[in-house]
């Protein structure tokens, strides 16, 4: 089957695009990449003990654990790109536009390069965290190193739980995915599927929003939409909540750590809120915020066990209208 781009050429693109991390000496810049395994192999305890959802922490603990440099990010994610749209679209595309929508992706993949902690690919069944932004994020931050990354491992280990847990997920996930380039493409056309192949791809990674997407889509890729962003919101509130649950026990400088973090969400100058507004990031947060708000509700009224329920089966994802009524998806899914 076709592919509107090419996975090879994007990774040069990006790569080439892609700025340099911070100066770190060769011996910091390995204790990192060993301290980052570490703290990923620690928080799988965590993420069971906040959760509940113990024999899915035993299945997530041997998912593989990939720390890269932001060049290493871009060709993940370009295959990864490669791979979703291949499944959904079989297009026939001059090579002037093969070419073109693959630049494009590899400069959107090397703008993301330098923003992005960690990722969980629940495609590739691995965990990958971003090294040189760790780095940087936390001397921006003025955190202590062992606490910010542990921190950062407890949301991506979190991801690999919850896909542990519902292993049914990665491919429902990827059918909505498929279904959404589908019918975006028969309603808009080529030129306008090869652009949303991008935004998808940087959505469903965690690195953009729905709602910066759904302003041009087609009303049947909005409802799709609707969906995939449900299943994200769900996903990433449930691990912001969990990565704050272990306490200041554990991590003595969580509430530094997540003021100044969410701080830096919001954008610094006006240039970068520019920025981030343009490629989905405030979306993201919002995200974030609403999901983490969906599960907390959950949490009050359910608990844990309650809220596990979400991953026992497709139909109890919580819906879009959901998300902000958590007491309808108790009501519905546990009643």
């Amino acid at each position: 089957m076709n592919s509107p781009i090419d996975a090879a050429l994007a990774a040069r693109v990006g790569a080439a695009a892609t700025r340099p991390g911070p100066s770190v000496p060769l011996d910091e810049a390995a204790d990192a990449v060993a301290a980052l395994r570490t703290a990923s192999r620690r928080a799988v305890a965590y993420v069971a003990d906040v959760t509940g959802l113990i024999d899915a922490a035993d299945r997530a603990a041997s998912v593989p654990v990939l720390v890269v440099n932001r060049s290493g990010f871009v060709r993940a994610n370009a295959q990864m790109v490669d791979e979703m749209a291949r499944g959904a679209l079989d297009l026939e595309m001059s090579r002037a536009d093969r070419v073109a929508t693959s630049v494009e992706v590899g400069l959107a993949l090397a703008f993301l390069s330098s923003r992005v902690l960690g990722q969980f690919d629940p495609f590739a069944a691995r965990l990958m965290l971003v090294a040189p932004n760790v780095v940087r994020f936390e001397r921006d931050l003025n955190v202590p190193q062992a606490d910010f990354r542990l921190w950062v491992g407890l949301h991506e280990m979190t991801h690999a739980v919850q896909f542990a847990a519902a292993p049914w997920l990665s491919e429902h996930l990827s059918g909505l995915l498929r279904q959404l380039l589908s019918v975006e493409s028969e309603s808009a056309g080529l030129v306008d599927a090869a652009r949303l192949i991008r935004a998808v791809a940087r959505s469903v990674r965690g690195d953009a929003g729905a709602n910066i997407v759904a302003d041009v889509l087609s009303p049947p890729a909005r409802v799709v939409m609707d969906r995939v962003t449900a299943v994200m919101s769900l996903l990433e509130g449930h691990a912001d909540v969990v990565m704050d649950a272990v306490g200041s026990e554990v991590i003595p400088s969580l509430g530094t750590i997540r003021a100044r973090f969410d701080a830096r969400r919001q954008g610094r100058g006006a240039m970068d809120k520019l920025v981030r507004r343009v490629a989905g990031l405030d979306a993201k947060r919002s995200q974030y915020v609403e999901g983490a708000a969906f599960v907390r509700g959950v949490l009050d009224l359910a608990g844990h066990d309650g809220l596990a329920a979400a991953f026992a089966s497709e139909s109890n994802l919580p819906t879009f209208a959901e998300i902000s009524d958590p007491a309808a998806w108790v009501a519905r899914v546990l009643s």
